[in-house]
C-alpha cells in the first residue's frame, strides 16, 4: 500500500495546522454545514479524534517523558563531572613544573565548553581525551595528590 502525503508541511507541523483548522471549521460551523451536508458536528468530532491519533504518534506523551529523564539524567551527569574536572586541573598545575601543560591542552578546555553547551557527543569525546592524558600523565599527577585506583 502506498501512502500519500495529502500535506505539504513538516510531519511536527501537521496537529498544529489541523488544531488550526478544527477551530476555524467549530467557529464558522454554521457556513460549513450551509455549505455541504458533509459537515455536521460528527464530522468535527472525527476530525478532532484524528489529530489527537496524529498528535500522540508524533508527540507520545510516554516518549516526552522518557525524553525528560533522559535529559535530567546526562544534564546531571555531565554537571557532576565539574567538582572532578577542577581538582584534576588543581592537580595539573600543581605538577605544572614538571609537566609544563595546561589545562586546555590537557582537553579541559574543550570538555568544559562541551559541558556548557550540553553537548553530550563532545562531552563523550573530549572525556577520552580527557582520561587518556591522565593515564599518559597518572605519574606525576598522582604524586601530586590525584587517586587512581
Amino acid at each position: 500500500m502506498i501512502n500519500t502525503r495529502l500535506f505539504n508541511c513538516k510531519d511536527e507541523e501537521l496537529p498544529v495546522v489541523s488544531k488550526a483548522v478544527a477551530f476555524a471549521l467549530k467557529r464558522d460551523f454554521a457556513d460549513f454545514a450551509a455549505y455541504s451536508p458533509k459537515f455536521t458536528e460528527v464530522y468535527v468530532t472525527d476530525y478532532e479524534n484524528k489529530i489527537t491519533v496524529v498528535t500522540d504518534l508524533l508527540e507520545p506523551k510516554s516518549e516526552t517523558l522518557a525524553k525528560k529523564i533522559i535529559t535530567e539524567r546526562y544534564s546531571n551527569t555531565m554537571n557532576n563531572l565539574i567538582d572532578p574536572i577542577n581538582r584534576v586541573t588543581g592537580y595539573l598545575n600543581l605538577a605544572k613544573a614538571t609537566l609544563n601543560i595546561t589545562p586546555a591542552s590537557f582537553g579541559f578546555a574543550a570538555l568544559r565548553k562541551s559541558i556548557l553547551y550540553h553537548d553530550v557527543e563532545g562531552v563523550i569525546a573530549n572525556l577520552h581525551i580527557v582520561l587518556a592524558n591522565i593515564q599518559t600523565y597518572k605519574a606525576p599527577l598522582a604524586e601530586q595528590g590525584l587517586m587512581t585506583s
